[in-house]
């Protein structure tokens, strides 16, 4: 009988064994899963970001699609350089600053329109044509004092 006991404690003694050697591999198992999460989400990053790089280059190339004209200060311009600028600050993970002077129309001929509608007027043809150009529209946001931020 004593035997019986003893080979039923070495019995016990070894499934313990087993059953602890299988919680480490299991617990293995489960950190190299988390690992793996981790590296499929960082993977994800860096291919959205590698793609948003490849677009704004491709942009970058495209400027003078949907360009158009406008005035700063009296001075007449095309949008191709600024939207230029504006991919550059992108490329870099910038925002740009919109001209807070720009309009679409001679500021010395409104031809009745308030100086601020034409104001939005450029900012929203400048968003239209930065959407043309990168195939996604680009956010904008009031910095206040008349200045508008955009960003993608």
């Amino acid at each position: 009988m004593a035997e019986s006991q003893e080979e039923d404690r070495n019995k016990s003694d070894k499934m313990i064994e087993v059953l602890n050697k299988n919680m480490d591999m299991m617990n293995t198992i489960n950190q190299n899963i988390v690992n793996l999460i981790e590296q499929t989400k960082e993977m994800n990053k860096l291919l959205v970001s590698e793609t948003k790089a490849n677009k704004i280059q491709f942009a970058m190339k495209r400027c003078e699609v949907g360009a158009f004209e406008y005035y700063e200060n009296g001075r007449h311009s095309r949008t191709q350089v600024l939207v230029g600028n504006i991919l550059d600050s992108f490329f870099r993970g910038n925002g740009h600053y919109l001209l807070q002077e720009a309009t679409v129309e001679n500021p010395y001929y409104h031809r009745g329109k308030a100086p601020e509608d034409d104001k939005k007027a450029f900012c929203d043809k400048i968003v239209a044509q930065m959407e043309l150009v990168l195939g996604h529209k680009p956010q904008v946001t009031d910095g206040g004092s008349g200045k508008f931020a955009i960003y993608y």
